[in-house]
């Protein structure tokens, strides 16, 4: 499972998504986020490991995700992968 992280680590900073910019049009633009976790078994069925994913609502662009448990702390650390902009300013909505 490291492996898609460290893909995604490897990648350069500008492939990363950005916020979209609204046009002038839109007199109040506001950043959305989906947040959804799913597990899967890897080799057994006692070994259950979760994708926990960020995705901007309007473009479809995942934001950030982190493989882990289901706990408090994985939650975290999808919290603390995300864009610091996603952080401040967006209205998040889960499954």
């Amino acid at each position: 499972m490291n492996f898609i992280v460290t893909c995604f680590a490897a990648l350069p900073d500008h492939l990363h998504g950005q916020p979209v910019a609204f046009p002038r049009a839109v007199i109040i633009g506001r950043l959305e986020v989906e947040a959804d976790e799913m597990w899967n078994c890897v080799k057994q069925k006692a070994n259950k490991q979760w994708l926990w994913s960020a995705m901007d609502k309007q473009t479809r662009q995942i934001m950030a995700f982190h493989v882990g448990d289901w706990s408090h702390e994985s939650a975290k650390q999808l919290w603390g992968n995300l864009p610091a902009v996603y952080r401040a300013q967006a209205t998040f909505y889960t499954d």
